[in-house]
């Protein structure tokens, strides 16, 4: 019986080994990614070893990030990690709440992660919004802050997670930002919150909760908003989004609506490629099934085939747009989307350039508060 006793943590520090061993052996010998389908993102590849970077340690780390993203079945992986965790009791595992109803929420705090680039980020934002309204005129230039869905949907959390204070940045935005300007869509959303406006396994809202922006949006800007009964809707099941890729595993996938109002219109991206209608369908036949979406990420986009008005609209904006674009895109002849992650010039000369007669800026709060290319504002 001793025997047995001693035994028992010999085999498991073999196992544990040979497991850790054989994975490491398996992942310098397998080949490598360059993309994760499943967390939709580019894999670390191997460092470059210099001097430099030997010394300064970034090699160290950088090696270290390299061999977590090429580990061998990463993905499984992700797996057994999650439901081991699950098992004993773990509430958030890899930044992700397990809420109710299914529910996977990204873990967030209402005060941001760097308030001096939240500060500089909310001040750049409010003095752009501010001079693009003394240019244009009062109901054209609008700013829109989305809540993330742990702002929204405390009801869903954890009951130690739940923190009913409004965040930080929503009240320094509310602050900052004249009233003719903010659409508060906070409290808007939490209105709202019962229904399926969040995506269960997705960080973004759903089309239903970006039509109640718009439908807002439109209100404040003297626009009659569109009935949601004015538009087809067509409806693609499983969609597994980018929360659910942090844990990866079994759950009730999404529902993805696209609206069609029947408008025939025409979107160029990048200045390059042009392509008929709001949607790109192709992706629903991968994982980033949100592509679907006027194509995802890019620096510029341009829409055209809205009302005949001779109005332009320029959005400022993150990914949280693309859903609610084909909204706005019916009241105005030309849509211009920017996208500071890949975008170079100034807003303002943007703006003055292509004879933009209206502006919205749109963020997700938790993108806003860290974004590092709000000094495109300010040019």
């Amino acid at each position: 019986m001793e025997k047995e006793k001693n035994i028992k943590p010999v085999v498991s520090v073999i196992v544990f080994a040979v497991l850790i061993f054989g994975g490491t052996v398996a992942s310098l010998f397998s080949k490598k990614r360059l993309f994760s389908e499943n967390e939709n993102r580019m894999l670390a590849q191997m460092p470059k070893l210099s001097a430099d970077t030997l010394f300064d340690g970034s090699f160290g780390a950088d090696y270290e990030t390299y061999l977590s993203d090429q580990f061998f079945a990463r993905d499984t992986w992700i797996t057994i990690k999650t439901y081991t965790e699950l098992l004993i009791g773990k509430k958030d595992i890899n930044g992700v709440y397990f809420g109710k109803d299914g529910y996977l929420i990204e873990k967030h705090s209402s005060m941001p992660e760097d308030k001096a680039i939240a500060d500089r980020n909310a001040e750049r934002v409010a003095e752009f919004v501010k001079r693009q309204l003394e240019l244009l005129g009062e109901g054209h230039c609008k700013f829109l802050l989305v809540p993330g869905s742990i702002d929204v949907l405390q009801d869903k959390l954890p009951p130690f997670a739940s923190d009913d204070s409004k965040p930080y940045f929503i009240e320094t935005m509310e602050e900052l930002v004249p009233e003719e300007i903010y659409v508060d869509l906070y409290e808007l959303l939490l209105s709202h919150k019962d229904e399926s406006i969040y995506y269960r396994t997705d960080h973004h809202w759903t089309t239903l909760g970006a039509y109640y922006a718009y439908a807002a949006w439109a209100e404040s800007c003297g626009i009659t908003p569109k009935a949601l009964s004015e538009f087809t809707a067509e409806k693609f099941d499983d969609f597994y989004g980018t929360v659910h890729s942090r844990v990866n595993i079994s759950v009730k996938p999404d529902t993805i609506t696209l609206y069609y109002s029947g408008t025939p219109f025409t979107v160029e991206y990048d200045m390059a490629n042009t392509l008929e209608g709001l949607y790109v369908k192709g992706h629903l036949d991968t994982k980033d099934k949100y592509s679907v979406f006027l194509d995802g990420n890019h620096a510029l986009v341009k829409i055209t085939g809205g009302e005949k008005n001779g109005k332009t609209l320029l959005v400022v904006k993150d990914s949280f747009a693309h859903s609610f674009v084909p909204f706005a895109a019916e009241h105005f002849e030309t849509v211009y989307m920017i996208d500071l992650r890949y975008f170079s010039m100034s807003v303002s000369q943007f703006a003055e350039q292509y004879g933009i007669t209206d502006v919205l800026v749109l963020y997700n709060r938790l993108n806003l508060e860290e974004d590092m290319n709000t000094y495109l504002f300010t040019k």
